[in-house]
């Protein structure tokens, strides 16, 4: 009985701690696009609508972060921005294979891995499609110059987005739709800030490539609010972006450093940064900081602030080799051993054996005296009594001869 009731308990263990992993793999609805900002573009001859928006961190970690994927028993994913629009207030062109279609969404677009902001054009017309969709919304003067009637229509958009991911299956997760923006010429363009702060930069470790033989720097980057806004806005008015700039410093230095990553700046996918092999002579300490950077409507370069200066020991790499110990600070020679010189460990290994054996010498000379010395009295014993025997035996002897 108290087996059976040992194999319930089991079950309904592992049953609790596997029914909310499997309950995690459906994902039903994901978060919608927020802070939109927009802007009327002319190319000189066509204009469109270009729509920017910011993506929230928890849809970034589903589709760039392993963990995060992990634990929802993600092996693949990746979603969609959706930008749906109407024109006089009539119907959306949203329809139902949207739900399940990312590319039904004629201006939608993918998102990058990770991605926290993204930017569409709408309606560029600089093509008949483009023309024809936007109906009397556009026109076309003698000249060939296509523009927006927005002084007698009016055009609004939203947003949303569609999440696609495989577990056991492919599932589809839209979001709810964001809010509607009316699309004005004249709306007054919000002033880009020049000021930002600095990238939050977390999982700072030293990896090891073994498909190139390298080490590298491995981390994560949180984009923050308002780096995000400052995106929505700088994309739409210039059409800058933010890099990710990094700095590595080897002892003597800060030197800017290439950054791999299959993601955008603004995405929290796992960022590499390739160390220079040739310092790696021995174990180091080498420091790593980031920044954002991006052009302003002059070309001008900003930075943000510099995050947060992050050290880290390196391995010993030799090219060819790999990964090496590091070389022993006291020959030169050896393999450290706990970090002490294996010439070092063994001379005090040696030393304690040949303590030990004294000790050991000295123990069994004590012991072999003792020995002696208790074999001795045992003797002197044994000859006492056999005195005390023939002493009494004698007077015995004398006793009868009297009578």
């Amino acid at each position: 009985m108290k087996k059976i009731a040992a194999a319930l308990i089991c079950a309904f263990v592992l049953a609790a701690s596997v029914l909310p992993a499997s309950a995690r793999e459906y994902i039903t609805e994901t978060d919608a696009p927020y802070g939109i900002q927009y802007q009327v573009k002319s190319d000189g001859t066509n204009e469109r609508v270009t729509v920017s928006c910011m993506l929230s961190d928890s849809l970034a970690a589903i589709t760039g972060d392993e963990e995060t994927a992990e634990e929802y028993g993600i092996s693949y994913s990746y979603a969609t921005v959706q930008l749906d629009y109407r024109i006089d207030g009539g119907e959306w062109t949203y329809d139902e294979t949207w739900d399940v279609q990312p590319e039904a969404s004629e201006y939608g677009v993918t998102l990058s891995s990770g991605e926290t902001a993204k930017t569409l054009d709408l309606l560029y017309l600089t093509n008949d499609t483009a023309l024809k969709n936007a109906g009397d919304l556009a026109f076309e003067d003698a000249d060939g110059n296509r523009s927006f009637d927005l002084e007698n229509h009016t055009l609004e958009v939203r947003l949303r987005v569609l999440l696609v991911y495989v577990t056991t299956d492919t599932f589809a997760a839209n979001s709810e739709w964001s809010e509607t923006v009316k699309i004005e010429r004249d709306d007054a363009a919000q002033e880009l800030p020049t000021e930002f702060e600095a990238p939050q930069v977390s999982d700072v470790k030293v990896c090891y490539a073994q498909e190139t033989d390298m080490p590298y720097l491995s981390f994560k980057v949180k984009t923050p609010e308002s780096v995000k806004e400052a995106q929505t806005l700088y994309s739409t008015q210039t059409g800058s972006s933010f890099s990710l700039i990094c700095y590595v410093d080897y002892g003597d230095g800060w030197t800017k450093t290439t950054l791999s990553s299959d993601g955008t700046a603004l995405s929290n996918e796992e960022k590499k940064v390739y160390l220079d092999s040739s310092v790696f002579d021995d174990e180091k300490t080498v420091k790593l900081k980031a920044m954002y950077m991006i052009y302003d409507a002059d070309s001008n370069a900003l930075y943000s602030e510099e995050s947060e200066i992050f050290k880290l020991t390196t391995p010993r790499w030799e090219e060819g080799k790999g990964l090496r110990s590091a070389k022993c600070t006291v020959c030169g020679v050896c393999t450290p051993v706990f970090g002490v010189c294996m010439f070092i460990v063994f001379g005090i290994a040696a030393l304690v054996l040949v303590i030990a054996a004294v000790i050991a010498k000295m123990q069994i000379d004590k012991a072999r005296v003792r020995k002696a010395e208790q074999e001795a009295e045992r003797l002197r014993r044994i000859e006492a009594e056999k005195a005390a025997y023939n002493a009494l035996k004698q007077a015995k002897k004398e006793k009868n001869k009297k009578k």
